[in-house]
This record gives C-alpha cells, structure tokens and sequence, in this order.
C-alpha cells in the first residue's frame, strides 16, 4: 500500500517540480518507508512507500529499461507469483511492483483483465507519448485528477492533490447536495468541481502532445442467476474463499485482521487460521455501554477461532480535538461517523503489525443489511403498502410521513435506509438542491436482475464505493496501515452476484435469513444465537455527545457565523435544526450531524500545502 502522485504538461518546470514535491510530502502518512520522485520530459512521478511485499525491491518510480516506460502503483497484486511465472520473470525478493511493470511492457493495458488484486497506478510510456492511470474493478484503492485540456493532475488522495496549488478550489453546489443526502459525495465527482475520482475497473489515457483524455472500462459486473443448490454453493463458496484468502495473506511483513465479532470478519479469521494452521492476531474496537458494542460477541469468536485478541474501548464522549483533526482526512466532507472507530482500532493495529484483512463487502455481496429484508418484503406486496401509503397522506404531520415510510415502495425503502438526510431538508439547507442519478428509478434496471439484486448492484457502485471503502482506506492509511478485503476478489463478487435470491436471502418459518452461504460455513463453530443475532453495525452514539462534548462545538459552528459555508448553505435553517435538536426533536441528529462534518469540512479546507523540509533540487532522484 502506498500513495503516488503525477504532473503533466505544466510549465515552467520548477513551478510543476514544486507542486509534485507538495503533493508528494502530503501523502507521507500512506508510505512511512520511503520516497521517490523523478521527472522525466514534461511528466513528473512522486511515490511514497509502504513496504509489505518485496522489502528490499520495489522502490518508485519505476522505470523499465528497454522502453522507458515508467510506473507508480498503490496496493497490491495477488497472484503476481503467478503472473510472474507467465512472464518468466520469475525471480527472489521481485516485488509486485516489477512484475506489474513487465506486464504492462508484455501486454499493455491488456494486462488489466489478468490482474488479482486491489490497485490504483499510472504509467508513463514515451513510446506513445502518453499517461494512463488506472483504478482496481471495485475501486477499493482510490485515484484524483485534474484535467483542463493541456494539462493532467492525479494523486491518491484528494487533499494532496489540492496541495498541488494548481486546482481550482471551487465546490461544487451539486456535490454538496448529494453529501446532505448521503454523506458522501459519490463517484465520479468530488466536493470541487473541476476534480474527478476515477470510476472502478476504468482505465484513463492522457496523450501529451494533444492533451486529449480518453476513457474505458476493462470490467464489468454482469449477473446470470446460476440454477445451484444450497449445499453445492456451499461447498463451492468455501473452496473460492480458502484459495483468495491464501493469495491475501501473501506478505513479507507481520499481519492480522479486525475482528468485530460480525459474520463476516469471523468468516475471515476463520479462513486465515485454516489456511495458516496457526493463531492470528485480531483487533477490535468498541464503546462503553452494550447498545453500542459488538465486544462481547468479538471475544467469542476470538476463543472460539484461538486469536490473540485485542480489545479497546473508548468512551461515548467524542474528543471534538479529534473529530476536528480528522474532518480534513478525507479531503472533501464525510458523515459516516464510524470513520472515528475504524481510526482508532486502526491505530491499535498499526501498533502491531503492517497489514490486516477486514471483512468489508460480505453485506454487499451476500445479501447482509437489515433493509435487505425490508426490500424482500416490499417485492410482492400488492395490497398493505398502497393502504398505508393512503393513510399517510390523509393523516398529514409527522405521523403521516411515518405511515409512508412503512408503506415505501422496495425502490423508495432502500433510499430512505441509506439517507443520512431527507432530499425536502437538503433542499432546504442548498437552495435548487439537484440530486440527479439518485432517484427511485435508478433501481429500475435491468430487468433480468431481481429487485435485492439492484439493491445490491447500488450499494457496490455507491455505498460501498464512496463510503465503506473510502472510510477504511483513509482511516487506515493515516497510520500507515494496510487492510486488504478479500471478500471483494472479483471471484468472489462475480460468484456472490449469480446467486439465485434465496442463496442470498431465504424465507424460513421463523422468518427472513440473509447471508445464507455465510451463515452455512459459520455452523460448524459457532451457535445459533452467535449466528442469527442481529446485525449490531459500527456506529457510534452522537447523541450521547451532542449533548454532552460537542455541545460547545455545535454552538461554535452553526449557531455563529458559517464562514465560507455562507455562500452555499442556507444559515438560517442550519440554525433551525441545532434549535430543534436541542428542543427534543432526536430524530434530527443524523442531519445535525451531517451539517456539522460539512461545517468542519470548510474549517480544514487547505489552502496550499508545504513540501516540509524537502528542497525542491533533492526531490527528484
């Protein structure tokens, strides 16, 4: 794992040398173990390194000798013994880093489709007087870029890129919308209107001598409901998780896993100790008061599965000196609140070892969320919905809308369950508030994929994508810690999404079971009550904290003057909502908080970023 940074077409020189050098300097925290940066023509290439394969090769830029062609990469390649071999470049101590590189020297981009693994990278080739970066088939690892015609910007991670000092720092109106909404602003935009994240499994070529940008798509997600039975998906599943758990924990540093006692991180454990033969070491973070802990539940299946476990607890009360410390993390405002302790169990982990492996995605795939069933109930209710719609709309006021939220449509249900905000209050906060490409019909398509199937599609593409995903890379990251996700292989995913719907979620007497296939490899170890629990979740309790250590920081920041934030949001109704929250209204402190993040967004915005001690002559190997 690591973070990377590129300039193209800028001059003068040393002004671009400059920016590269800043850009390169802010992503330190992602590689604590080494730097490089080298210009070559009119590209310049920064890399910062964390070193988990391959320690004593693999230091970036790379650049192949016969054809020039230079490589920055972030993440890594599982199978790259493997490619290696195809290649016949097989040899001690080769990083996946070099056998990348030969890939793309042999094959071109063509390589793309042969590639296991999570990644984003860039490649100079001079041979074709050309950029291409590129970003994994899930988009777990992340990429930026700037373009405006003649020049190309791209880097790891938004808040180096606008280090840069090149990009325009305009937010985008439409952005912010979709933030209030969701809590994220999601792919390809980002919260400035000039920068881009680059889509999963796309590829972006940037010829230099034209500026000219074309984009492509090397993957794509397809589903062709399989006719399988339980027991043989069953047996099939564990076999394609045993062997991408073992490419998973392919590493030359100490490893582990978080542990959060879930199906899906007890899955993962499990997997590893069978593939290792020996215990591992786990983590898990948790928050006094059962209502918000998993700890219990992560302490069994530590004894039962034989880890070392390690367990933290931290208060209720957030830290507002942290929440503000960590607002700017992410370069663009963020409201899933969970990001504060996957922070903190990632800093606990950091302190042991330089890798984990997480179970993110299991929910996405195999059908986990709690709303999933709320979906299943909604497909083929013809009668009790419209009933309570119609009485939604005679009864009026706040119990009316509780009647239409009972009464949601499957489509309408799954919006209104990942909604941190209500699209009538977004609008009112944003004045001609647009939330394009997130309306109920966007789970209209395709047909050939039942209703939880699309659900499940959006969650990949958006939710997973522009929260879960994003949560975990920079909150582990920023203590230079790696997690890998081998429930998102593209095996696995590609499996997971030819499931028929009762694989994924199964009616049964006692009522609906969601990931059946999950639950079934679980049954030889654990009990029934462990197994069927519901789903706990890694939030976090805001209102003990709303109402106690932020409380003077809500006040401070929306209460008062707004700052830049006046310009886009409405100041007055920002004030209504503190007002309404602290009058009794709790079922606001989603919204309250969403604001506040985006409030503390703007305090943090960087306003140019400093290349620390580095000279600008001794950056450049």
């Amino acid at each position: 794992m690591c973070g990377f940074a590129g300039i193209a077409n800028f001059h003068p020189e040393m002004e671009g040398r400059r920016a590269l050098c800043a850009m390169t300097a802010a992503l330190t925290h992602r590689g604590p173990d080494g730097e490089g940066m080298q210009w070559h023509g009119d590209v310049g290439l920064g890399h910062r390194r964390l070193a988990i394969v391959g320690l004593a090769e693999g230091k970036q830029p790379v650049q192949h000798e016969a054809s020039g062609v230079v490589l920055v990469f972030n993440g890594e390649i599982y199978n790259y013994i493997e490619l290696a071999k195809e290649l016949g470049v097989d040899q001690p101590g080769m990083s996946d880093t070099d056998v990348l590189l030969h890939a793309y020297c042999k094959w071109g981009m063509g390589m793309l489709p042969r590639l296991f693994g999570m990644f984003s990278f860039a490649i100079h080739d001079p041979r074709e007087n050309c950029i291409y970066i590129a970003r994994d088939r899930l988009g777990i690892k992340p990429l930026y870029y700037y373009a405006n015609g003649k020049r190309l910007i791209f880097s790891s991670e938004l808040g180096a890129l606008m280090c840069s000092g090149l990009v325009p720092g305009t937010p985008a109106v439409e952005a912010m919308a979709a933030y209030l909404n969701l809590g994220y602003v999601p792919t390809p935009g980002s919260i400035y209107r000039d920068v881009v994240k680059l889509p999963p499994a796309t590829t972006l070529k940037f010829e230099l001598s034209s500026g000219k940008l074309s984009q492509e798509r090397y993957w794509h997600l397809r589903p062709q409901t399989r006719c399988i039975g339980e027991s043989e998906a069953t047996e099939e599943l564990r076999s394609l998780l045993g062997t991408v758990v073992s490419q998973h924990l392919r590493s030359d540093v100490a490893y582990g896993a978080f542990l959060s006692g879930g199906i899906d991180s007890t899955l993962i454990v499990d997997q590893m100790t069978s593939v290792l033969g020996r215990s591992v070491q786990t983590f898990t973070m948790g928050f006094l008061g059962d209502d918000y802990s998993d700890l219990p539940y992560a302490a069994q299946a530590a004894a039962t599965l034989g880890t070392r476990h390690e367990a933290e607890v931290m208060s209720a009360q957030i830290s507002p000196e942290l929440l503000g410390s960590l607002a700017s993390a992410f370069g663009e405002p963020f409201a899933d609140s969970s990001f504060i302790p996957t922070y903190l169990v990632s800093k606990v982990a950091a302190s042991r070892v330089k890798m984990v492996l997480s179970g993110d995605g299991g929910d996405e795939l195999f059908g986990g969320y709690h709303s999933y069933k709320g979906v299943v109930d909604r497909m083929h209710d013809r009668w009790r919905l419209p009933a309570l719609r119609l009485a939604g709309r005679l009864i009026g006021g706040e119990r009316g809308r509780a009647y239409m939220r009972m009464g949601a449509r499957w489509n309408e249900w799954h919006h209104l369950e990942r909604a941190l905000m209500s699209k009538d209050l977004a609008a009112e906060l944003i004045s001609n508030a647009q939330f394009e490409g997130f309306a109920e019909d966007a789970l209209d398509q395709p047909l050939e994929m039942d209703p939880l199937l699309r659900c499940q599609q959006h969650d990949l593409d958006h939710y997973l994508l522009d929260d879960i995903l994003t949560k975990v890379d920079r909150m582990s990251m920023a203590h230079g810690l790696e997690v890998r996700v081998p429930l998102l292989d593209h095996r696995l995913v590609e499996f997971a999404f030819n499931l028929p719907l009762p694989l994924r979620v199964k009616k049964t007497p006692s009522g609906l079971v969601t990931k059946v296939l999950l639950k079934n490899l679980l049954r030889p170890k654990f009990s029934h009550d462990f197994i069927h629990r519901r789903k706990m979740g890694f939030g976090i309790p805001l209102a003990e904290s709303f109402n106690g250590s932020l409380k003077k920081l809500v006040g401070d920041l929306l209460l008062g003057d707004h700052g830049e934030m006046t310009h886009y949001v409405n100041g007055d109704a920002v004030r209504r909502l503190v007002v309404e929250y602290y009058a009794g209204n709790n079922a606001v402190w989603t919204s309250l908080w969403t604001v506040l993040c985006l409030r503390l967004w703007f305090e943090s915005k960087p306003v140019g970023c400093q290349s620390h001690s580095h000279e600008i002559g001794n950056c450049f190997d």
